[in-house]
C-alpha cells in the first residue's frame, strides 16, 4: 500500500504445508520424526537461521506455522526485507537428516530445519529442487540410492541440469557408526596405519565366529557336549595366535583389548573368547565396507546421532546390543515419564 513502511513489520507469520524440497510429490513417511519447533532458514543461505517454525502432522501431511524476524540485524533478514517475503518465499521445504528411502519415499529420518523456498516462475524449469529417476541401488546394500546436489540453480534460476552424485545414506550411517566404533571404542588415533589395524580386527573377529561356528557344528553332531576330547577347533585357535604374532604378551594384550571393546567376552580363558553380539554385527558391517570406503574415507563423514551417542531407534544400536541391556534401558526411560 502506498505510503507504509513495510519496515515497521517485525515478524510475518506462515502457515503452510511443508514438502520436503527436493521431493514434493513424495510424503514423508510416518517414521519421520518431526519435532515440535525447529529453526527456520533461507534456502540460499542454509546456516542462516531467521526464525522458529512449529511443526504439527496430520492427514494432509507435515503442516508449519513460522515466525520470520524481519528486525534481526543481518544481512539474511535484508534478503527478505527486500525481496517481500510474501511474494517471494512462499514455500517451505523441510530439512531431513539420516534418512533412508523405500522406492523413492522416504520411510525415515529426523526433521531438522524448514527452509522458505522460492518457487520458480519459468514453467519449463522444476519449480525447485525435485528427484526424478533415482540412480539405480547401492551395490554394497541395496537401498535404492539418492543424488545429493539435485538440480543446479545458475543465475538464480533452476536449471535441468542434474548433479549425478549417488548417495547411499544407508552406507553413510555404516560409515559413520564404524567411524565411532574405530575412534571410540577401538581407540584409533588416527596416526600410523590404521587402515592395517581395521583388517587386523575385521580378521580376528571372523576367525573367532568360524571357531564358535566349529564349535556348534561339533555340538549338534555329538549332542550334547560334542565329541569327547576332541578339539575341532584347534587349527583356528593357531591361525588366531599367528594373525596377532609375537609372543604371549602381544597375544593376550590384543585379546584384552578386543574383549574391553566389547567385541569379544569369555568365561573361563580370554584365550577361549567369543563374539558378542556386538562383535557379530560389526564383522559383517566391517566385511561390507573396506577402510577407503568409510572410516577412512577423505571427505570426513563424521560421527552418528550428531556425536550424540547411540540409543533406543538406532538400528546399529538395536543389533548390536544385548536384549538385556535394550530392556532395561526401556524400562529406565519409561519409568522417568
Amino acid at each position: 500500500m502506498p505510503g507504509v513502511n513495510t519496515r515497521c513489520v517485525s515478524t510475518i507469520r506462515i502457515r503452510s504445508l511443508a514438502e520436503r524440497a527436493d521431493s514434493p510429490e513424495q510424503p514423508l513417511g510416518p517414521e519421520v520424526i518431526v519435532p515440535e519447533q525447529v529453526p527456520l532458514r533461507i534456502e540460499s543461505h542454509p546456516r542462516a537461521t531467521v526464525g522458529e517454525a512449529t511443526l504439527r502432522r496430520d492427514e494432509a501431511g507435515i503442516w508449519a506455522e513460522a515466525v520470520i524476524h524481519l528486525d534481526a540485524d543481518t544481512e539474511y533478514a535484508e534478503v527478505i526485507r527486500r525481496d517481500h517475503p510474501a511474494a517471494a518465499w512462499p514455500y517451505l521445504a523441510v530439512g531431513i537428516i539420516r534418512t533412508l528411502s523405500e522406492k523413492g519415499v522416504i520411510t525415515s529420518g529426523e526433521v531438522v530445519a524448514v527452509s522458505l523456498v522460492r518457487k520458480n516462475i519459468d514453467p519449463g524449469l522444476p519449480p525447485w529442487e525435485v528427484v526424478t529417476d533415482p540412480p539405480g541401488e547401492c551395490e554394497k546394500c541395496g537401498t535404492t540410492l539418492e543424488y545429493r546436489d539435485r538440480f543446479l540453480r545458475r543465475d538464480g534460476h533452476w536449471t535441468s541440469d542434474k548433479v549425478p552424485d549417488a548417495y547411499c545414506a544407508h552406507c553413510t550411517d555404516d560409515w559413520q557408526h564404524l567411524n565411532q566404533l574405530c575412534h571410540s571404542d577401538l581407540k584409533f588415533c588416527g596416526c600410523g596405519d590404521p587402515e592395517s589395524v581395521y583388517e587386523l580386527v575385521r580378521d580376528l573377529l571372523g576367525l573367532f565366529q568360524e571357531r564358535s561356528d566349529a564349535w556348534e557344528r561339533d555340538r549338534q553332531e555329538h549332542p550334547p557336549f560334542g565329541q569327547a576330547g576332541s578339539d575341532p577347533a584347534r587349527g583356528i585357535w593357531q591361525q588366531i595366535k599367528d594373525l596377532i604374532g609375537g609372543g604371549d604378551g602381544t597375544y593376550y594384550a590384543v585379546l584384552y583389548w578386543l574383549d574391553g571393546s566389547g567385541m569379544i567376552e569369555h568365561g573361563g580363558s580370554v584365550g577361549g573368547s567369543w563374539l558378542t553380539q556386538k562383535g557379530q554385527y560389526y564383522l559383517s558391517l566391517m566385511r561390507m565396507h573396506e577402510w577407503d570406503d568409510g572410516p577412512g574415507s577423505d571427505e570426513g563423514i563424521g560421527l552418528p546421532h550428531e556425536g550424540n551417542g547411540c540409543g533406543l531407534g538406532c538400528r546399529h544400536w538395536e543389533a548390536s546390543t544385548e536384549d538385556w541391556a535394550k530392556r532395561e534401558l526401556a524400562k529406565a526411560r519409561k519409568d522417568a515419564k
